[in-house]
Parts: C-alpha cells; sequence; structure tokens
C-alpha cells in the first residue's frame, strides 16, 4: 500500500492572515481621524477587544470586521449577540481595571472588505452598538 503524504494547511491560518490586514487598515483609519489608539487586542477573562482608541475624552471599543468581497458577505454580520456581550463585558473589566468604571465610552464597529492586496472599503461605525 502507498500512503500519499497529505499536507493540510491550518484552517484559520488564511482567515488569521485576513483579520490582521483588517485589523491595520483599521487602525490606519482610525489614526487618519485623530484618534489615539491607546490599546490592540487587549484580552481579558471576558474577552478581546480589536482596539481601544480615543476619540476627544472618549473611549472607544472598536471590534474590527474583515472579509474577502469573494464571499459577498458583508462584515458587520460576522459580529453576534454573543460577541457583542463579551466585548461589553471585557470593555467593563478594563475600564475597572484602570480605575474609571464611569469614563464616557462607546462601541464602535471598523467593516473592511478586500480583494487580493487591494482595499475594496473601509467603514467606520462610531457607537455601532452595546
Amino acid at each position: 500500500m502507498i500512503m500519499k503524504k497529505i499536507l493540510f494547511r491550518h484552517p484559520s491560518a488564511r482567515h488569521l492572515s485576513l483579520g490582521n490586514r483588517g485589523e491595520k487598515i483599521a487602525l490606519e483609519t482610525l489614526l487618519s481621524k485623530r484618534f489615539e489608539v491607546v490599546l490592540t487586542n487587549y484580552l481579558n477573562r471576558a474577552g478581546e477587544i480589536d482596539i481601544i482608541a480615543l476619540d476627544g475624552a472618549q473611549i472607544c471599543f472598536v471590534e474590527v470586521k474583515t472579509r474577502s468581497q469573494a464571499t459577498g458577505a458583508k462584515p458587520a454580520e460576522g459580529l453576534r449577540s454573543a460577541q457583542r456581550s463579551r466585548i461589553v463585558r471585557a470593555s467593563e473589566a478594563y475600564l475597572n481595571e484602570i480605575g474609571s468604571p464611569q469614563l464616557p465610552h462607546r462601541f464602535d464597529l471598523v467593516e473592511v472588505v478586500l480583494h487580493r492586496f487591494d482595499v475594496v472599503s473601509v467603514h467606520h461605525w462610531p457607537g455601532h452598538f452595546k
């Protein structure tokens, strides 16, 4: 019996690469709007926040959703209720961690659509969810 060696790519490798590209583009977008980036990929027991930034005196907890144009899906469709809840819990933990649970804050979404090496669209939705 001849055994063929089959190489498998990690199923999320492409997904992670796409997400990383999207987060870099989202950072550039926020910086161009004069946001001050505080942290990226903040992680605590409650969940993860892609970007924490300041828009003036307001803290913005930013979720980045990236899709390939080939999928035809809108990036925001990937932001499910359970994920929103985790982001809210993670933001509460962050605010408590810095000792300012009452600071004004909001939850933004940045949608990025890519086609191979090109950016098709970037949309920033301030106050998208809570």
